[in-house]
This record gives C-alpha cells, sequence and structure tokens, in this order.
C-alpha cells in the first residue's frame, strides 16, 4: 500500500496574506442548513400552502392547520411520513412546542426567529435518554449556535 504525504501548504512571503487564511475555519466552511427545517421553511415560504402553514412575524409562531384536508398531502410530498404525529415530533426535534393558548400556534424556544427563513438554520436537538429525558443540543450544533450570527 503506497503511503500518501500529508498535503504541505506553500510559504508565504510575510505581509501577503489571503482573506481565506485569515478567516476562521468554520466561517470558511460552507454552512448547509438540515433537511426538515430547509423543508419546512420552503413549505412556509410558499405561498399555495398559506392555508395550511403560516408564520406569524409578530408573534414569532408558526401556525399549522392540522385540521386541514391537504396538510397530509402537503407532509407526504415533503417528507417521508404523511403522518401529522411525524410532523409534530421533528418540530419538537427543532425546539418548537405548542403555544398554550391555541393548540394550532407551535413557538421555537429560540425567540430571535425574525422572519420563516431563519427556520432553515435552527440546530436540531437530541432527547438524553440516560437521564430521565429532556432535551440538549447535540455538542456540534451547540458550538455552531453559540458562535454564529445569524
Amino acid at each position: 500500500a503506497a503511503q500518501r504525504r500529508p498535503s504541505v501548504a506553500p510559504k508565504r512571503p510575510p505581509g501577503k496574506r489571503s482573506a481565506s487564511t485569515d478567516a476562521p475555519r468554520a466561517k470558511r466552511a460552507k454552512q448547509r442548513p438540515c433537511p426538515f427545517p430547509n423543508k419546512l421553511a420552503s413549505m412556509v415560504g410558499d405561498a399555495a400552502n398559506a392555508e395550511m402553514l403560516r408564520w406569524h412575524k409578530k408573534s414569532r409562531t408558526l401556525e399549522v392547520k392540522k385540521s386541514h384536508p391537504a396538510l397530509s398531502a402537503l407532509l407526504g410530498r415533503n417528507f417521508a411520513s404523511s403522518s401529522f404525529e411525524s410532523f409534530a415530533r421533528q418540530l419538537n426535534y427543532y425546539g418548537f412546542s405548542r403555544s398554550k393558548d391555541n393548540s394550532d400556534n407551535w413557538r421555537n424556544v429560540d425567540s430571535n426567529l425574525a422572519d420563516a427563513d431563519a427556520i432553515r438554520w435552527l440546530p436540531r436537538r437530541c432527547v438524553d435518554r440516560r437521564s430521565g429525558g429532556g432535551s440538549r443540543l447535540k455538542p456540534w450544533a451547540a458550538a455552531s449556535a453559540a458562535g454564529s450570527n445569524r
């Protein structure tokens, strides 16, 4: 088996720097949103789905009309399951919980969601089953959420 030599960056004369080497590595990496919140933001942004899914800027809540007859078909087109329960579970994974005043409204624990497009960048939370439940950020998601300026 041939051994690979580690790549060595060419030395640059002092005083000559490029912007790509000065920026932190995390900033240079292409950031891609997670699939579920990315699809959710696309669905909310589509005017054809306004009767079923709507983002309220003032209250910063997501309204999901569970009783709408076409909702399961919309979920089936965009996700692996057309079940509302599965959709609600995914919402919970990304920090949404039902509002106490209205069961159709979902509020996110991150109150900085100014618009529906910000949903794309929500980190997924995972359940810590060892400690009896509770939701927490995955270690990699916590680091990116703390250091991002979205």
